[in-house]
């Protein structure tokens, strides 16, 4: 198991972390759920936490690279 506290590829944001490859965001809270958002250059991923402590994941979405 890797300990964060010694990771140096660990950043904090306004709103998560960045990790390695990965950006990590709380996204909305809304009636007590919660929406958390896993990011990388290619995808994104959405999971959600009702207040019953139910996770919901999405599929993930390709991230387009919009060139213009």
């Amino acid at each position: 198991m890797i300990n964060v506290l010694e990771d140096d590829t660990l950043t904090e944001t306004q709103f998560g972390f960045n990790w390695g490859p990965a950006i990590v965001e709380r996204c909305v809270s809304d009636k007590g759920s919660v929406t958390l958002r896993v990011m990388t250059k290619k995808q994104c991923l959405e999971v959600r936490v009702t207040p019953k402590g139910l996770i919901r994941v999405g599929t993930p979405t390709r991230i387009e690279n919009k060139r213009g």
